[in-house]
């Protein structure tokens, strides 16, 4: 082979090599970048699922409470003989 020839192929040789590897290393910070925002997201979503559940039931404990001290006060009432 003669020197020019060789010169180049070593230029495409490293071009090469040096386009894999910045494919690769955009390749890897996607993937960890769209990992951690999964991570995140999911993170969220589960955090307001337990805040809305936690007030459901925030709420429900409170109408209950209502219907069981009527209940309460209906059953007296009854005891008592008053209508």
């Amino acid at each position: 082979m003669s020197p020019g020839l060789l010169s180049h192929t070593s230029a495409v040789r490293i071009i090469t090599v040096s386009l894999a590897l910045f494919a690769s290393t955009v390749f890897l910070v996607s993937f960890l970048f769209l990992h951690q925002l999964r991570k995140e997201t999911s993170e969220q979503l589960l955090a307001r699922q337990f805040s809305e559940v936690t007030m459901l039931a925030h709420h429900l404990d409170h109408d209950l409470e209502i219907i069981f001290k009527r209940l309460t006060d209906l059953a007296g009432q009854i005891v008592r003989g008053e209508e």
